[in-house]
């Protein structure tokens, strides 16, 4: 997510003629709202402002600096609440420094105390005040939600087959094949299965070790012997995977604890929910495939949706269809139009998905060259999309291309993330590249970018790229952020300039930081039949922080 940065003024610094110590100045700014503490994300505070002793247009100065006397990110919204305060918003991020920061506020007074400024302290700044605040950006907003410009609905009928559900061995099997060794995976807690296999469901699963062998390091006093249990972080390949926790232990004989980094071969039991087989009925059901557009408010955290739908031929109240916990979402997806699962096109399940949304090409210079293959793969990565090409990649404009064969939507001037998975292999004496790419309305092609000019095809907007300084070098979770500069649409691009890559796991999605809010998202929301006869159906929505106020 893109960070607005701040200017250092130095106005507690600034002479003025009148210190303001009062706690919401009622008789020059006029505080109408004050936070108790800063939280993640866009805090306010309201201000009114005293018209009989501050001149009528004068110039307001704002500054609010941290624990560190850093500048914090700060606006006027263009919002009037309605006792008439002014809205100022602050702009609190992960790394913003915790602990008291001050806020001051300097403008020119006309009469303080009763009595008019001095000439020599006329028509510039003459009152200060001073107020500091608690900051801590790891607790969630409850700011309230205030929108410049409500958010947009979009909505549409559709009619969808009804499906059902079954599962193989259940919808929670437990999973007890082969045996496990826990150690740590660049300084991750991991796991690896011997006589095994992990699948892609087992993600998120919850891992138990009832009695661990071979436990190392030893720790220097008497610990209780406990089961280790985790949950499954990340499925890196059929035989590995990432963990949340580490597996810690305590004494009564002290108070600290003992955290060990391995354990051998042992036997486990591991519990999840299996993904299920979907097949369609012979009834078809309406629903509504609801875009909601500009959810980033002014102030606040949108938390939680809640949809209403209201019949235009009755009489009566709005009724709540759903209510759903805001979201990143996914913007490349196999099929918003029928009531399957979303899934994005970067989760290669099996060859289908790769041959279905995804095509390749290769150049050299303005020049078409042999499209390299595409092949699902499992064995290194997990569910990835091996690029092979025999083509030559040493020259500057000799290029592999991969994108999607759909497009997707974005909002303009809104944060969006890619993040992505990958194995690069070395194949000459260049570091393995992987450029990504996005290309079509919702993007900006630079002119002067190298491959907006030795292509045929225009590539788009850089958002970044992957380069591997070693022969063989994996790469998990990798995140590209960028903002689209308009609305409209954009497909991805992954652009190999050199070695041999496998990639896995690809999302992009809207981002948010904590305390921020996405600025899209969809809903599908099932519509009862009896609403439907021959009258239209009217939708609204309500925002909600987490606190659960609107």
């Amino acid at each position: 997510m893109k960070r607005k940065e701040a200017v250092y003024k130095g106005l507690q610094f600034t002479p003025v003629y009148f210190e303001d110590t009062t706690l919401t100045s009622p008789d020059y700014f006029q505080i109408s709202e004050f936070p108790n503490r800063l939280t993640a994300g866009k805090n306010l505070f309201k201000l009114r402002g005293n018209p009989q002793n501050l001149k009528v247009g004068g110039v307001l100065g704002i500054e609010i600096l941290d624990y560190n006397k850093d500048p914090i990110y700060h606006e006027v919204v263009d919002y009037i609440d309605e006792d008439k305060s002014r809205v100022i918003v602050i702009y609190i991020y992960s790394d913003t420094s915790p602990g008291d920061c001050t806020i001051t506020l300097i403008s020119e007074a006309v009469t303080i105390n009763n009595v008019s400024v001095p000439a020599e302290w006329q028509n510039k700044p003459n009152v200060r005040w001073t107020r500091s605040v608690s900051v801590n950006p790891n607790v969630s907003n409850v700011s309230e939600i205030i929108f410049e410009t409500e958010p947009e609905l979009v909505v549409e009928e559709i009619i969808g087959v009804q499906l059902d559900r079954t599962y193989v061995n259940g919808q929670f099997p437990v999973y007890t094949t082969g045996q496990i060794r826990y150690y740590l995976y660049n300084n991750q807690p991991a796991i690896e299965i011997s006589g095994g296999t992990f699948t892609s469901d087992m993600s998120n699963g919850t891992v138990t070790v009832s009695t661990p062998s071979n436990l190392t390091p030893t720790p220097n006093y008497v610990v209780a012997t406990t089961p280790y249990v985790s949950t499954i972080k990340k499925i890196l390949s059929p035989t590995t995977a990432l963990l949340d926790t580490e597996y810690t232990v305590y004494s009564s004989q002290s108070i600290s604890s003992h955290t060990y980094n391995a354990f051998g071969y042992s036997a486990f039991s591991l519990s999840y929910e299996a993904t299920p087989t979907y097949s369609p009925t012979e009834n078809s059901q309406s629903f509504a495939y609801i875009q909601i557009k500009g959810l980033d408010p002014a102030t606040g955290d949108v938390s939680r949706i809640k949809v209403f739908t209201n019949n235009n031929g009755t009489v009566g109240a709005w009724d709540l269809v759903n209510d759903i916990e805001l979201e990143e979402t996914e913007i490349f997806v196999t099929n918003t139009a029928s009531l399957y699962p979303d899934q994005a096109v970067g989760t290669f399940v099996t060859q289908s998905t790769i041959n279905t949304y995804w095509t390749a090409s290769a150049y050299n210079g303005f020049v078409a060259a042999a499209a390299p293959t595409l092949t699902w793969t499992t064995a290194s990565l997990n569910n990835a999309m091996k690029i092979s090409s025999s083509l030559n990649l040493d020259a500057n404009n000799s290029v592999l291309l991969v994108q999607t064969t759909s497009s997707g939507y974005f909002i303009e001037n809104s944060a969006y993330k890619i993040t992505i998975d990958a194995l690069a292999t070395r194949t000459t004496t260049a570091d393995p590249v992987l450029s990504v790419y996005l290309s079509g309305s919702a993007f900006y092609a630079n002119p002067t970018d190298y491959f907006n000019q030795e292509f045929p095809v225009k590539f788009g907007k850089r958002i970044g790229e992957l380069r591997s300084t070693g022969d063989n070098q994996r790469f998990d979770d990798v995140v590209l952020n960028f903002e689209s500069e308009y609305t409209g649409n954009g497909t991805l691009l992954l652009i190999v300039e050199s070695g041999e890559w496998q990639v896995a796991d690809i999302r992009v999605t809207t981002d948010n930081d904590a305390g921020y809010s996405p600025n899209y998202t969809r809903i599908k929301t099932p519509i009862q039949t009896t609403h439907k006869i021959n009258n239209q159906i009217s939708f609204k929505a309500e925002y909600y922080n987490v606190a659960g106020e609107r």
